[in-house]
This record gives structure tokens, C-alpha cells and sequence, in this order.
């Protein structure tokens, strides 16, 4: 990859000769060697692993697989050893999953078919196989954080991350009790930590009627709960909003993160 021969030699001299001891109910066991993986810990370690995985990608000719979008062929996302792989049927799928795991056996590093899934966007969908054992087709699944569908609909994810948000907001329900902070920190720390929960991966989504419903919906119940307000009260939405002095805008909030996304990624 063009790495300096001291850079190397550093790196190796890291590795070199390694030992540990397991430490149980305040005792150490015997020194043993470290023949494979990388250092705990150290802050080298992500970038080592992620150097030795580009290593396998390039061995596998990536180039000759993946999917078109916006003009760019996309063959792989890779995010530590979360590895999602893009082909245009099932036969190129099965042949890039083979030739995958060829490269990385040859550095010590087996695909495992049980762990392995696939999502297929379309009809007529085949079984994918590898090593004689079918891998198990999924209609969604989870990467780095976000639900995919096959259907590409984002409403899994959209009800994930709202339940995910209400359960950060019922974690801080003393803060919402504290009668010590003012209203418009509750409000700021709302924002921060409950907001956030709910949108991550959102730059992704593509908001429909329903979904912007659900938004709507939830971000009311989220001021609700900051207010500590019970449905028997049959309080309107507005009541509401005037009492904090707001007004609805995750939705913006949203919209506004996706704008950002796609201003970042365009070329200038």
C-alpha cells in the first residue's frame, strides 16, 4: 500500500514477542503469547484493522461487482468488520461472497455463512448460497445503527428510532422533575440528548405523509413528557407549544440535517 519501511517496522515491533495474563479474584494467571489480533485499546488498532480488511477488498477485484448510483459503482460499505456487499443479482452475489472469502482466508479470515444475510429489492428472488449452505434471506436488517428494508421503505426505521428516543427520554425523568432547571435547558437538553437519539441515520430517510405524521406525533409526546403532562389532561397540541413557547420543529430539524448531508457530499 506504500507505507514507509520504518513506519512498518515500527508498527511490527508492536506486535513483536506479545504476552498477557488473565487477572481472576485478584490473581494473575501465567504469561501466555499473542499469536493473532490487535492491541485493545490502543488507538492503532481500528486503523490496523482496517488496513488489513482493504487488503482482502483489493485482493477480491471489487471493481468487477456492485450497483450504480448517481453514476459511481458502489461494490462494498465497510465500517470496522460491518461489511455489507452490493451485487446486481444472485449470481454475481454468490460469486463475489466465493471470491471474498478466498482473499480473506488466504490472511487468516473466514466468512461465517451463519452470521451472513442478504436482502434482495425486487421479485423472483433466488437463495443465495456459499460452501453448499443457503444464507438466510431477511426482509430488513440492522447497519450500523439503521433498520433496512428490502422494500425501501423507511418506516421500520422511523418507529425504531422513536421508540429509541422515548425510552432515552423516560432514562432522564429526573432531569424533567428537577424543579431546579429552568424550562428552556430542559428544553435544550431535550435537543441534545433525546433528538439525537431519534434522528441518527435520518440524513438517509425519504419522509412520506405517514412518516412525517409519526414525527409530528412523537415530538408532541416527547414535550408531554418533558412537562410531565398526563393524557387524562386533554390538553391540545397547541396548549402545549405555547406553554413551552415553541414550535413544532423536528421536522425541520430533520429536513435540515439531510439538506447539510447532501450539500457536504456534493461536489464543489
Amino acid at each position: 500500500m506504500g507505507f514507509p519501511p520504518h513506519l512498518i517496522v515500527m508498527i511490527q515491533s508492536l506486535y513483536t514477542n506479545q504476552e498477557a495474563s488473565i487477572r481472576w479474584n485478584n490473581q494473575h494467571t501465567e504469561s501466555f503469547k499473542i499469536l493473532k489480533g490487535v492491541r485493545q485499546g490502543c488507538i492503532l488498532s481500528p486503523h490496523l484493522f482496517s488496513l488489513y480488511t482493504e487488503q482482502i477488498t483489493r485482493e477480491t477485484d471489487v471493481d468487477q461487482y456492485g450497483i450504480e448510483v448517481g453514476g459511481r459503482k458502489i461494490s462494498n460499505l465497510r465500517y470496522a468488520d460491518d461489511t455489507a456487499l452490493f451485487a446486481k443479482n444472485h449470481e454475481e452475489a454468490s460469486k463475489f461472497i466465493e471470491e471474498l472469502n478466498k482473499a480473506g482466508v488466504s490472511k487468516s479470515l473466514k466468512l461465517n455463512a451463519k452470521k451472513t444475510k442478504y436482502l434482495y429489492i425486487g421479485k423472483n428472488h433466488q437463495p443465495i448460497s456459499f460452501e453448499e449452505e443457503n444464507i438466510e434471506k431477511v426482509n430488513t436488517f440492522k447497519y450500523l445503527g439503521s433498520l433496512k428494508a428490502d422494500s425501501g421503505d423507511n418506516t421500520n426505521d422511523v418507529n425504531a428510532r422513536i421508540g429509541m428516543a422515548k425510552k432515552r427520554m423516560q432514562d432522564l425523568v429526573n432531569i424533567w422533575k428537577d424543579k431546579t432547571i429552568t424550562l428552556q435547558l430542559k428544553i435544550k437538553i431535550m435537543k441534545t440528548l433525546v433528538w439525537t437519539v431519534m434522528t441518527y441515520g435520518a440524513e438517509g430517510w425519504t419522509i412520506k405523509k405517514k412518516q412525517e405524521k409519526k414525527i409530528n406525533s412523537a415530538e408532541m409526546w416527547l414535550y408531554r413528557r418533558l412537562l410531565r403532562i398526563s393524557w387524562r389532561e386533554r390538553r391540545t397540541d397547541q396548549s402545549i407549544l405555547e406553554e413551552l413557547n415553541e414550535e413544532r420543529k423536528l421536522l425541520n430539524y430533520i429536513k435540515k440535517k439531510k439538506i447539510n448531508f447532501l450539500w457536504a457530499h456534493m461536489p464543489k
